[in-house]
């Protein structure tokens, strides 16, 4: 079945309902990411990435994860963050009123930030360093094999993956 197109199913009874139901809810969760998450790391460093499936007792796989590298104690002053599910997927920080908006899509398999785009093919692991002042912009990017175990926390287990993104991430 072609991944953007819902099946015609012609079906009559009580149960007809609860089946297309469950179908738009399949198709739209195939669609687009099932999560956004975000966490401080640390006084300078935070992390927001985007879930793109999961198999239960099994592994997840993320589609794209960004490290915000910021002046210190950026991360414990107050801020705003929304995000979304949505096609695309954002996750937007106002950070010392300066806007940090990351946009990913899981159709297309293409990211935006700060006005950087890019694919998931170029790279998947993203590094913004300047949160919350006029030269935040995108600094490295990696790609990484983002399928990680069913309970590990997904920032330990990509930096345990990469030296380099710890070394970009320690060059300050």
């Amino acid at each position: 079945m072609p991944r953007n197109r819902l099946p015609l199913i012609v079906l009559s009874g009580a149960g007809t309902l609860v089946l297309v139901l469950a179908l738009l809810i399949f198709y739209i969760q195939e669609k687009g990411v099932i999560g956004v998450g975000a966490a401080p790391l640390s006084d300078d460093l935070a992390a927001t990435w985007f879930h793109e499936s999961v198999t239960h007792s099994v592994d997840y796989r993320l589609g794209i994860i960004v490290f915000l590298l910021g002046k210190p104690g950026w991360t414990d002053a107050s801020h705003d963050w929304t995000s979304g599910k949505g096609s695309p997927a954002f996750s937007t920080f106002v950070i010392n009123g300066r806007r940090l908006h990351i946009e990913y899509s899981r159709e297309s398999g293409e990211w935006n930030v700060l006005d950087t785009a890019g694919s998931v093919e170029e790279g998947n692991v993203l590094v913004v360093k300047g949160c919350g002042t006029e030269t935040q912009k995108v600094t490295h990017t990696e790609l990484i094999d983002l399928t990680l175990p069913y309970n590990a926390d997904p920032v330990a287990e990509v930096l345990a993956r990469s030296k380099t993104l710890r070394n970009v991430l320690d060059q300050k």
